[in-house]
């Protein structure tokens, strides 16, 4: 089940979880609880349930452009998928975008979700029904 419209107390829920994965993922950028909060402002949260606990989150963000070209305003942004590692491979997640995004299709009449994902999701986010439209790529030095 996905839940937006989130109590202070679901909200604190989403800030405990923000933090075990920021522990687990090293290149999760940890959120500060007001850019969570003000995310009510310029995207939609959902929290994740399962059997009653708190056991993730979705957060979509509307951007204005990407990448120095301007975004349509009927696109929104997958900007953090999470769900706690001993929930993981239930289908959870792949269940959760779902509803979600028919949310966002039916109720707020977006027709574009866009994401960037580190390389090893790719396959995952395919058969999510996304598909790529650009490649990243780095060289250290």
């Amino acid at each position: 089940m996905i839940k937006n419209n989130l109590s202070k107390e679901e909200l604190q829920q989403i800030v405990i979880l923000d933090k075990e994965a920021h522990k687990e993922i090293k290149w999760w950028n940890l959120a500060k609880k007001s850019n969570l909060v003000k995310t009510n402002s310029i995207g939609l949260l959902f929290l994740i349930i399962y059997k009653k606990k708190n056991i993730g989150f979705i957060r979509y963000i509307f951007r204005k452009h990407y990448e120095d070209y301007p975004v349509e305003k009927s696109t929104i942004f997958l900007e953090d998928l999470f769900i706690s590692k001993k929930f993981r491979l239930k289908n959870l997640a792949s269940e959760s975008i779902f509803k979600s995004i028919n949310l966002l299709r039916n109720k707020y009449k977006l027709s574009k979700v866009k994401l960037e994902a580190p390389l090893r999701l790719k396959d995952f986010y395919e058969k999510q029904g996304f598909e790529p439209n650009h490649i990243v790529m780095t060289k250290k030095l």
